[in-house]
């Protein structure tokens, strides 16, 4: 059972989907806590589960074993409507009214989810995150960055304690990718918000999760945070460098002309190395770390760009 401290636990949870004659399970046993206040990140390539499980827990599909505790309360093919209030989601594909204003729209979702309106609560909200000169903007009129950080805040106008977020920097360029990640990070530390999102960029994983699951198939592979799980999953620690002159180092490979490398299974390993090198005859020295990437390409294969 779900604890005090727990906002959502899944446990040994399997889903179906039948496609023609054929069952096929997009969720395996899936079994995870989040805990109140922390970023939880789902990663997986397409098709994983990530969407099915996010939608799971929103009371959107029926699972056929396991269970879904959502603060303290079953989930199963409809969500409790005592939660409504606490929770604010946006899902693939959601958008807002292209022909209203940032405002008129905001407004709106208000009255929606609180049953109220309240101009100067949303005013203050637009500015509280940045984006009140947009106020006036048609929501069609805005850039791709822009319409997802509105978005988002329109999930958050009632103050919701948990906010589910499907692969939210979706189609965005790495700088609009950032803002985005950048605004919610700030939604939750500034309001105490637990946040489940979900994605198949390593690197916003890595930067924005305080705890995350790699899911693949349908499975979870392996949870921890980003640092536990490079450090149990992600391999060597490589050292190059390029030296002066016509030398060799012993216990380094030789890459191209001038340029050595060598792999250590720990930080201390490599440091140890280096500081007994004659830096008379290092020209350029880098010390790579691995990372969220080769953790995903050991456990799950392919790219995790």
């Amino acid at each position: 059972m779900a604890t005090l401290e727990t906002v959502l636990e899944v446990e040994n949870v399997w889903k179906y989907y039948v496609r023609g004659k054929e069952r096929v399970a997009a969720l395996r046993g899936i079994s995870l806590k989040i805990r109140r206040g922390e970023m939880f990140c789902v990663v997986g390539p397409n098709g994983a589960g990530k969407t099915t499980l996010i939608e799971s827990v929103l009371g959107l599909r029926t699972i056929q074993s396991g269970s879904i505790t959502l603060f303290g309360e079953k989930v199963d093919g409809k969500l409790p409507g005592s939660l409504t209030q606490r929770i604010g989601f946006v899902l693939e594909g959601m958008k807002l009214n292209s022909h209203l204003t940032v405002l008129e729209n905001l407004e709106l979702t208000q009255l929606l989810w609180s049953g109220r309106s309240d101009r100067r609560e949303v005013l203050n909200s637009l500015d509280k995150f940045g984006l009140y000169e947009l106020r006036n903007r048609l929501y069609n009129d805005l850039s791709a960055g822009q319409k997802r950080r509105v978005l988002i805040l329109s999930a958050i106008l009632h103050n919701p304690e948990f906010l589910i977020l499907d692969e939210p920097e979706a189609g965005l360029d790495p700088n609009a990718r950032l803002q985005v990640m950048d605004f919610i990070k700030n939604l939750s530390r500034s309001q105490g918000m637990t946040v489940l999102f979900s994605t198949h960029v390593m690197s916003i994983a890595s930067k924005y999760s305080d705890r995350l699951a790699i899911i693949n198939k349908g499975r979870i592979a392996v949870t921890g945070t980003p640092y536990d799980l490079i450090a149990r999953y992600g391999g060597r620690w490589r050292v190059i460098i390029k030296v002066k002159g016509d030398i060799t180092l012993r216990g380094f490979r030789k890459v191209e002309e001038r340029t050595f490398e060598a792999e250590f299974p720990n930080p201390n390993d490599a440091l140890d190395v280096v500081r007994n090198i004659d830096k008379s005859h290092i020209d350029e020295l880098y010390l790579e770390s691995p990372t969220l990437d080769d953790v995903y390409r050991r456990i799950v294969g392919g790219d995790g760009s």
